[in-house]
């Protein structure tokens, strides 16, 4: 398995290293945060502001006498400092998933908007279930938010300037990239 590993590892390290670029930038932008003692904002696409602050808790505990019997519970209390491990480790997946929700939400508004609005509609995190006769306008749907969310657009460079001026030791984001291939005539699309 140590070899199998390895080789995954290199695979990853050769095909995406710019999500992986990604995930260190964004770490290092929490790790900064923290130290600051600053929570952490931004807006999704669909418009939601988001607040990230993974505070560090301190245990408690009580005292208290139920009948005869003293019980002695404990608990986590949130503390006023702001967890560098948790800050660092939650930030990119919550600004991933912000993306992620703010597509499906674009994308759910849109079919419903439609000149022929799609009615019938089963989101699931990241999943979209439809009617049959609705699957060809739901894939063009997809698609066009897609691209509008994200074609020619730096993703970071939205946030890198509000989180500059509130950090200024935050490095420059590094570059997102582009899709090899035109999403619109391809069959398939996967989010």
């Amino acid at each position: 398995s140590k070899a199998l590993n390895e080789v995954v590892w290199l695979a990853y390290e050769e095909r995406l290293s710019r999500t992986r670029n990604a995930m260190k930038w964004l770490r290092s932008v929490a790790t900064e945060f923290a130290s600051q003692n600053i929570p952490m904002s931004w807006v999704s696409p669909s418009g939601q502001p988001i607040k990230l602050a993974k505070w560090t808790r301190k245990e408690r505990k009580i005292e208290t006498l139920i009948g005869e019997q003293l019980y002695r519970p404990t608990y986590w209390a949130d503390t006023n400092e702001l967890d560098p491990h948790r800050m660092r480790n939650t930030l990119p997946v919550a600004f991933v998933h912000s993306y992620e929700a703010g597509f499906l939400h674009n994308s759910l508004a849109r079919m419903g908007a439609d000149n022929v609005p799609i009615n019938s509609v089963v989101p699931i995190h990241d999943c979209i279930g439809v009617h049959a006769n609705a699957v060809t306008q739901t894939v063009r749907t997809l698609k066009d938010e897609w691209s509008q969310q994200y074609d020619g657009q730096e993703i970071f460079e939205r946030h890198f300037g509000e989180w500059q001026a509130i950090c200024p030791k935050i490095e420059e984001p590094p570059k997102t990239g582009s899709v090899p291939f035109d999403l619109a005539t391809s069959d398939y699309f996967f989010h």
